[in-house]
């Protein structure tokens, strides 16, 4: 089992023991929010003067916490892990060159103001800023 399918299969897990907590214990406990993330992102390019270089799409995995700060009122924090590859595709010539696998860890910062209950959903605003880390999986290369 790779490393991306262990930690997805976690966080299925941590999710599926969330949910077989009673309701009672839930709302009383409902100061923190735990949220397990699968997705998927599209990968990017970036032209150079001799080639161009690109990082594919990949499957994406993560979570969130987030702790009630006031009434409907939410600071959140984010972590995503995409893993990939860095490839370099050289002008004129057809083969692409994968350089190395690359691991891409992307955090955020945030909060979320939740409007009032209108039926079974709730309206939100969410703002979030974060960064990037893209570190190398190979001795040859290094991320520092």
């Amino acid at each position: 089992m790779t490393k991306a399918l262990r930690g997805i299969a976690g966080l299925g897990l941590a999710a599926l023991a969330l949910s077989l907590v009673p309701a009672q214990v839930q709302a009383q406990l409902h100061t923190v929010e735990v949220t397990p993330l699968v997705g998927y992102l599209f990968g990017g390019k970036v032209k150079g003067t001799s080639a161009e270089y690109e990082i594919p799409s990949a499957m994406s995995y993560g979570g969130q916490i987030a702790f009630k700060v006031r009434p409907g009122g939410w600071v959140e924090f984010t972590y995503v892990r995409q893993d990939s590859e860095a490839n370099l595709n050289e002008y004129g010539t057809p083969n692409q060159e994968k350089l190395f696998d690359l691991g891409a860890n992307y955090f955020f910062l945030g909060g979320r103001q939740e409007g009032p209950r209108s039926g079974p959903a709730i309206p939100f605003f969410n703002f979030s800023l974060g960064t990037s880390n893209f570190s190398p999986k190979t001795d040859t290369v290094t991320d520092g």
